[in-house]
């Protein structure tokens, strides 16, 4: 058969009880931090407010996806959800 040529997500999305999971492979960076923002926006889109970044497998952050992870908190948080980091090195 042939090959599937879509790209590989850099991003998993799971359900966890009321949490979403958002794994990232290993970077969020220029590349593919729109990718993450869709992602998320589209949780959002959906009143998805229990957010969880999984970050154990992250070799690196982007300073524009830290501050993109304080604006989604932020705003979030007034909806009453929450968004947390798990594993930040």
């Amino acid at each position: 058969p042939a090959a599937d040529n879509k790209p590989m997500s850099a991003f998993e999305i799971r359900k966890s009880a009321n949490w979403n999971v958002i794994s990232v492979g290993d970077r969020i960076d220029s590349v593919n931090l729109r990718e993450l923002q869709s992602q998320i926006d589209h949780l959002l889109q959906k009143r998805e407010l229990y957010l969880v970044i999984d970050l154990r497998q992250a070799i690196f952050l982007s300073l524009p996806s830290i501050k993109y992870f304080a604006v989604v908190a932020d705003q979030i948080g007034k909806l009453g959800g929450s968004l947390a980091l798990l594993a930040p090195s």
